[in-house]
């Protein structure tokens, strides 16, 4: 999402503004799993200890090493390894998406300062010219 994409930036060296339309990032979502691609841009942005951290600021991953799909009844239809248990890399991780948003936000914040996240903006629109690109907000 954004906030991984502001990451990824600002480490590439650009200066970076997250405009953000809520007024105040709050954790909602449900369980998701981060498949090791995903994961191993997360851990090329430094994150690797805050996404398998329970502490303040970690996201509280949970490596995930076994897909199971059983039957109504308790017979299981498929079973494979994911992630380090299939041979990879790199692990998959479940986690609570709000834990995830809240773990990035906060890693925003610390690598590019609050001055640089812009809540309650609304994009409205942009226009492209020949010296750049304006984006324009709403804002309340």
């Amino acid at each position: 999402g954004g906030l991984a994409a502001a990451l990824a930036l600002d480490k590439a060296g650009f200066e970076v503004h997250v405009f953000e339309q809520t007024a105040k990032p709050t954790e909602v979502g449900a369980g998701i799993n981060l498949l090791p691609g995903g994961v191993k841009v997360l851990h090329d942005l430094g994150l690797e200890e805050a996404l398998k951290s329970i502490g303040p600021g970690g996201g509280a991953g949970v490596q995930t090493s076994e897909l199971v799909y059983c039957a109504p009844k308790g017979t299981v239809i498929l079973r494979e390894p994911r992630g380090r248990a299939a041979g990879l890399e790199t692990p998959q991780y479940s986690i609570h998406r709000g834990w995830l948003h809240s773990m990035l936000l906060r890693e925003v914040e610390r690598r590019l300062g609050t001055s640089r996240l812009h809540c309650a903006h609304r994009f409205v629109r942009l226009e492209q010219s020949a010296g750049g690109v304006a984006a324009f907000f709403s804002v309340p």
